[in-house]
Order: structure tokens, then sequence, then C-alpha cells
């Protein structure tokens, strides 16, 4: 088990998501763009053990679920450090089904640069495998 201090910013992927993309969509492309999202989130529950399933599940009523800042703090949600290296390809395919390529680029643009920081500053709260699924 990877046992770090958790740092700030969350990764928030799910159905506010795929439903505001659907929501600009045609309505042909509606039922495409929902099945593409559906589908990438199932290959990647599929391809994860259950424990990894049990520990990103949070009940839609909790109310941790609500809490946003970017100071160090625990998160609820799986942290991208449990993942794989193929885990986390199914990650962005997801992200890139629900976000399109511009904002799961966005996505990948801050992490590398929470990366660059702390590569220069060993600042572990800008550890960028500490973003929450």
């Amino acid at each position: 088990m990877h046992l770090r201090r958790p740092v700030g910013a969350t990764l928030i992927c799910g159905v506010a998501l795929a439903a505001a993309a659907v929501g600009t969509a045609a309505p042909a492309q509606e039922e495409d763009l929902g099945n593409d999202v559906a589908v990438a989130m199932q290959t990647l529950l599929d391809d994860l053990t259950p424990a990894l399933v049990r520990h990103g599940r949070t009940a839609l009523e909790d109310p941790e679920r609500y809490v946003w800042n970017y100071r160090v703090a625990g998160r609820v949600g799986m942290p991208l450090f449990e993942l794989d290296a193929a885990d986390r390809e199914l990650l962005w395919q997801l992200l890139e089904s629900a976000l399109g390529e511009e904002g799961a680029a966005q996505a990948r643009d801050v992490i590398a640069i929470e990366r660059r920081m702390f590569e220069t500053t060993q600042d572990e709260s800008r550890d960028p495998d500490w973003y929450f699924l």
C-alpha cells in the first residue's frame, strides 16, 4: 500500500460531467456520447480490483463529496497512485469520452504542471499522484 500525505486537487469524473457534455450534443449524438462514457466507465471498472472499486465508491449523500479545496487534506475516492499504468490509460479514455479531447488534455496539462512543481520543489503537497476519482 502506498501511504503518502494527501494533497489538494481532486480529479472529478462522473455522471455530471457526462450530462454536461451530452447537454451540448445534437440529439443524434447524445445517445452515442452517453454510450461512449458508459462503455469507458465499465471498461475501467472491469479492469480494477474489487478493493479499488470499493475504495473509489462514495455514496451520493456523503457530504465529503462536496468538500472542494486545494489545500492539503484527505479525500474520498480512489487516488491515482493506486492505479497501475493500464488502469490509468483506461481512466484517460474515460475522461476523453466524458470531457472530449480538449478537456482531457487540460486535465493532463494540470497534472503535468503539478509533476514539474513536485520534481523541482519536492513539496509533497504538489504530488501529481494525489488526484482522486
